[in-house]
């Protein structure tokens, strides 16, 4: 990266920009896209779909009457897909005029109970043009309505957030010719997801029943995330009530988050991720995934690693507040490396915020963790400045806090077995970027949360966000089994 000023403050890294909304639309934004020609597609909760051209700061409407519609894939400008409560929708305007004139049904071969909380979220395809979608559960705090599409599940009924028609708390895959595929299931409220550009699946899940803290998963095909309710529609299914079974069953089964979001200190709604595919537009974190958070005024910066076939890693705050707005529901990158966030509220007492910004860097490098990666003895963390030696912990002066978060039906968990270690053999790289620390006793299971709010750059620069969280589920020795009672400490 040929650029070296470095900045001492977040806003002389990052600018922050208010974009006028369309007259008379409720700017709860549901979905955000990019088209060729540099235009954006905001999809908005209560039906709309508009273009809008940065150049001229025109908006244009594009469709309305929408059901709730909380995801776009835009193909051109006159063909959009969305995904709306009852289907994945294709938009398209065939005589060029501007105006979707044809509604055209995609898939919707799954199931809807009436119940407010089954929520659809999308919208990513991959090379073979199959469509990914996410199914929310159902919610307790409402029934059943007497007319259903689709089979009702008593297996699936019970519960806080409930499944009782197909395919509530999956991924699903939509094919080129309409087809419904299950492909993932054990999710409760996953409002984002993402295809990266080696083709991993990426789904955010929010804290709640069988949730302990928010988390993001990479979903492979027929395996099961962790909450339970969904497998009353897994193929083959003849165990009779879900609920009926405990934790260890369903624990023995899932496949445990790639990150783990501690609830209150970084994320208690995270919403949508997204890839830097800048290549350097956006600052030095290009291929980082960077996630949305609903409740709080900033997003979610997450560095992953694969250990032995396992995808894990660390998250970090990412501009925090700054002028940025809380409620960001949706995101996307423009042809200039320049990031359009909307936002959401919804109206039902979810705290969250409306509107439009858009996030430029300024080409000034902030002091940051660039990246943190487990090693045989404990961590190698970068930054994206040289440190200044002299500003290291001394030895025994820098403690690491780990926990875990329990894992069963109650709504969210506390932090358990809560420890504090103490690091040994700090060391610095040749070229200052990088420091290393052995830890004793790694133990697979955890969120090893480390501060690095005293060190510094070589040019006097504090870590602007210090606090990061790496969840470690695989030692490199091939390790990932926890302690006995792990999930009662």
């Amino acid at each position: 990266m040929a650029c070296t000023q470095v900045c001492t403050e977040w806003s002389e890294c990052y600018e922050i920009e208010n974009i006028s909304l369309p007259e008379g639309v409720a700017a709860e934004v549901g979905g955000i896209d990019l088209l060729d020609d540099g235009r954006l597609v905001f999809v908005f909760n209560r039906g709309e779909v508009y273009f809008y051209s940065p150049d001229t700061e025109e908006w244009s409407r594009f469709a309305e009457g929408l059901h709730n519609p909380l995801g776009v894939y835009a193909e051109a400008a006159d063909e959009i897909y969305v995904t709306q409560y009852p289907e994945i929708t294709r938009l398209r305007d065939t005589n060029g005029d501007g105006r979707a004139n044809r509604y055209e049904t995609v898939n919707n071969q799954f199931g809807m109970s009436g119940n407010y909380h089954e929520f659809h979220f999308g919208l990513v395809r991959d090379e073979d043009n199959n469509f990914y979608s996410t199914l929310n559960v159902a919610s307790n705090g409402a029934g059943v309505r007497y007319e259903t599409r689709g089979e009702i599940n008593p297996d699936g009924r019970q519960g806080r957030m409930f499944s009782a028609i197909p395919y509530r708390g999956w991924v699903i895959k939509t094919t080129p010719d309409g087809k419904l595929e299950p492909f993932a299931s054990g999710f409760r409220s996953p409002n984002g997801i993402l295809l990266n550009s080696e083709g991993n699946l990426y789904v955010t899940d929010n804290e709640g029943d069988w949730i302990g803290t928010s988390v993001i998963h990479q979903v492979e095909k027929e395996k099961f995330y962790g909450h339970p309710i969904s497998l009353a529609w897994e193929d083959g299914w003849d165990k009779g009530v879900v609920a009926d079974y405990n934790s260890t069953y369903f624990d023995n089964r899932r496949v445990m988050p790639a990150a783990e979001f501690p609830h209150g200190d970084l994320s208690n709604s995270p919403t949508q991720p997204l890839e830097d595919s800048t290549d350097g537009a956006f600052g030095p974190f290009s291929g980082q995934i960077l996630i949305g958070e609903m409740n709080h005024p900033h997003l979610i910066r997450v560095m992953l690693e694969e250990v032995n076939g396992v995808t894990q890693g660390a998250a970090v705050k990412f501009h925090d507040s700054h002028g940025l707005d809380q409620g960001n529901n949706r995101m996307v990158f423009d042809h200039d490396g320049n990031l359009w966030l909307g936002q959401t509220h919804r109206e039902r007492n979810w705290t969250g915020s409306t509107g439009i910004q858009k996030i430029s860097w300024t080409g000034k490098i902030p002091m940051e963790v660039e990246h943190v990666r487990l090693t045989d003895q404990g961590f190698r963390v970068r930054f994206t400045r040289p440190v200044e030696s002299e500003t290291l912990p001394q030895e025994g002066d820098f403690l690491i806090e780990r926990y875990h978060y329990r894992y069963d039906a109650s709504y969210g968990s506390p932090k358990l077995g809560i420890e504090e270690i103490t690091v040994s053999n700090m060391r610095i790289t040749r070229d200052r970027n990088e420091i290393k620390f052995d830890i004793e006793d790694l133990e697979p299971g955890y969120i090893y949360e480390m501060n690095f709010s005293e060190i510094e750059s070589t040019d006097g620069v504090n870590v602007m966000h210090p606090a990061v969280m790496y969840t470690l589920q695989q030692l490199h020795s091939g390790s990932s089994e926890v302690s006995a009672n792990f999930n009662q400490k």
